[in-house]
C-alpha cells in the first residue's frame, strides 16, 4: 500500500525511454506495457547483487520510503505504454476529453519536459498511483519467465507468443535471471499478484478522496479483461469513485455500438476457473453492466446534455 509513485517520477521515466537511456527498441507508437516491464522496469528494479534478486520499481524510485498513493491505476499491459503515462497524466491535470493529444506530446524528449513543465506549474508533480508494474515486485513473480506455454491453436496461446516478443522489433524479450524465490496465486500469503482486493479495502479505508483511474486502451479492451474487470469490481464493492480515461472522442465513436451493449459475461481470461470466480463477485449483472455504460457513455448517452460519463464531456468539447 505504500508503494505509490510520483507523476514527477513517472515522467522522468518516460523521458528515459524517449531519449534512448533505457530500452533502446522503445517505439512509443508500438511500445506496450508488457514491453516496458520486460525491458526497462525489471532490469532497472533488479539489485546488483543476483541473489538479491530485487525491488518493486517505486520502492527504488522513494528510496524504500513508503508513498501512499491517492489514486489506484486499472490499465492493460497490451495497451501502449505511452498511452498508460498521458492517461494518468491525463488525470493529474484534470483534463477529461482524451489523451491522444497528451500521448502525442510525450512521445519526445522536447514534448515530455513540456508536460513536465505544465504539471509543475498547476502543482501536480506530487500527485501520487498504484500502478501495478511499478507497484508490484515483478522479482517476485513474472521476471524469469512467461509461464507455461497454452495449447496449441487457441488464443491463449497467441497472447502467450505475443507476450514473449517484443512489439516493435518481433524478437524475444530477455528474461531475467535474478535468484529470488517467485510466488504466484497458488502461494497465497507470499504472493504479491493476489492482494488487489485487499489493498483497495485498506486504501478506501485510509486514503482522504481515494480514487481508481480506468484508463481504456484505443479499443476498449480493457472492459473485456477479466482482470481489469475484476479491478472494477473490487471498485465498485468498496464504493471508490471511478473515472475513466478515454483515448479520444473519435475512438468512443468508433466502438459505440459495443460499448452501448457492454456484458461483462464476455469478459476473457486464460483460466474458465478465473472468470468464474471473477464474475461470481458481481452480485448484479445488469447493474453492474449499466454503471460501466454509464461511466464511459453517460446516462443518457449519446445526448450531450448528459453531465455524467466520459462521452458527455467529449461532446462538449467538439
Amino acid at each position: 500500500a505504500g508503494r505509490g509513485i510520483t507523476l514527477e517520477s513517472l515522467l522522468n521515466f518516460q523521458s528515459l525511454l524517449v531519449s534512448g537511456n533505457v530500452m533502446p527498441n522503445f517505439d512509443p507508437r508500438l511500445s506496450t506495457t508488457n514491453d516496458v516491464v520486460r525491458q526497462a522496469i525489471i532490469p532497472l528494479s533488479r539489485s546488483p547483487v543476483p541473489a538479491d534478486g530485487g525491488r518493486a520499481l517505486a520502492s527504488v524510485w522513494s528510496e524504500a520510503m513508503p508513498l501512499v498513493p491517492q489514486r489506484i491505476v486499472v490499465h492493460k499491459w497490451g495497451n501502449r505504454f505511452v498511452h498508460l503515462v498521458a492517461a494518468i497524466v491525463a488525470d493529474a491535470l484534470q483534463i477529461h476529453d482524451g489523451y491522444e493529444a497528451l500521448a502525442m506530446e510525450l512521445s519526445s524528449p522536447a514534448g515530455v519536459m513540456a508536460v513536465m513543465m505544465r504539471a509543475r506549474s498547476m502543482h501536480a508533480l506530487d500527485e501520487t498511483y498504484w500502478v501495478c508494474c511499478f507497484s508490484i515486485n515483478q522479482h517476485s513473480s513474472i521476471c524469469g519467465g512467461f509461464g507455461p506455454p497454452p495449447p496449441e491453436g487457441t488464443p491463449e496461446r497467441l497472447r502467450w507468443e505475443a507476450m514473449r516478443r517484443d512489439t516493435a522489433t518481433g524478437c524475444e524479450v530477455p528474461v531475467c535471471d535474478c535468484c529470488q524465490p517467485k510466488h504466484f496465486n497458488d502461494d497465497f500469503l507470499e504472493c504479491e499478484l493476489n492482494k488487489c482486493d485487499d489493498l483497495m479495502n485498506m486504501l478506501a479505508t485510509s486514503v482522504e478522496d481515494f480514487a481508481q483511474v480506468v484508463v481504456c486502451d484505443e479499443s476498449f479492451d480493457l472492459l473485456y479483461n477479466g482482470w481489469c474487470v475484476a479491478e472494477l469490481i473490487e471498485a465498485r464493492f468498496f464504493d471508490i469513485p471511478q473515472s475513466i480515461q478515454v483515448h479520444s472522442a473519435g475512438a468512443v465513436a468508433r466502438h459505440y455500438s459495443r460499448l452501448v451493449t457492454y456484458d461483462a459475461v464476455e469478459c476473457n481470461c486464460s483460466r474458465p476457473e478465473d472468470k468464474e470466480l471473477i464474475l461470481a463477485r458481481i452480485p448484479d449483472i445488469v447493474e453492474f453492466n449499466g454503471h460501466v455504460k454509464m461511466l464511459v457513455l453517460g446516462e443518457k448517452a449519446p445526448q450531450p446534455s448528459s453531465d455524467r460519463g466520459v462521452l458527455s464531456r467529449l461532446w462538449r468539447g467538439r
